[in-house]
C-alpha cells in the first residue's frame, strides 16, 4: 500500500487464507502463514518477490522472529510449531507439541518459551533443541510473549483469563498478574 493514500501499489499471490505477515529479525523477508495452504510464503520485502514457499503444518496462523535467525511457525491445528531458517528459508526443525501454540519467542539465553493457549501456560524449550525443559502456568487463552529491553522480564498476555502475566526470566517465575 501506499503510506500516504492507502491505495494498493502492488499484488503479491500467497496461499489460501493469509493471517498474518511477520518480518525476519533483518527485515530482509515477510512471512506469510497461509491457513489453508498449510503454507508459509516468503517474499522478498525490496523486490514484493515471491522467494519461497515452505510447507508447515495445519493451519499455520504466524510465524514469530526468534533472535537465533529462526522464524517460528504456529500451527494451530496441527498442534506443532515449525522452526524456518531465515538465511536459507529451509525447515530447520519441527516440534510437535501436543497443544494449540499461539506463539512462540526466544529469551535472552536463547531458549525457546512457546504459549499454550489450550492450557494457559508457557513451555520452555532448551536453545537450538526439541528438548522440553518444563512449563509456568500463566492464564486462560495464554498468547502473547514480549521481553524487557534489559531481558530480565518477560510478559504474557492471556486472554481468556484477561491479564498480563510478568514473568522473572531467570527463575520462571510469576512475578505478579495484572488484570487487563
Amino acid at each position: 500500500l501506499d503510506s500516504r493514500t492507502l491505495e494498493p501499489r502492488q499484488t503479491v499471490t500467497v496461499g489460501d487464507m493469509p493471517a498474518e505477515v511477520t518480518f525476519s529479525q533483518d527485515g530482509r523477508y515477510a512471512f506469510v502463514a497461509n491457513g489453508d495452504s498449510n503454507s508459509v510464503t516468503v517474499i522478498n520485502v525490496v523486490t514484493k518477490a515471491v522467494e519461497k514457499t515452505v510447507p508447515v503444518g495445519a493451519n499455520p496462523v504466524g510465524a514469530w522472529p526468534g533472535n537465533d535467525g529462526l522464524m517460528y511457525v504456529d500451527n494451530e491445528d496441527g498442534k506443532s510449531l515449525t522452526a524456518i531458517n531465515s538465511g536459507t528459508l529451509e525447515v530447520a526443525r519441527t516440534y510437535g507439541l501436543g497443544f494449540t501454540p499461539a506463539m512462540a519467542a526466544t529469551a535472552p539465553n536463547g531458549d525457546l518459551w512457546v504459549t499454550d493457549t489450550d492450557n494457559g501456560k508457557l513451555i520452555f524449550f532448551a536453545a537450538g533443541t526439541t528438548t522440553r525443559q518444563g512449563e509456568l502456568a500463566t492464564g486462560a487463552g495464554a498468547h502473547g510473549i514480549t521481553f524487557s529491553a534489559d531481558g530480565a522480564t518477560a510478559f504474557v498476555t492471556n486472554q481468556a483469563a484477561g491479564t498480563l502475566s510478568v514473568v522473572e526470566v531467570a527463575t520462571r517465575t510469576i512475578r505478579k498478574t495484572l488484570t487487563v
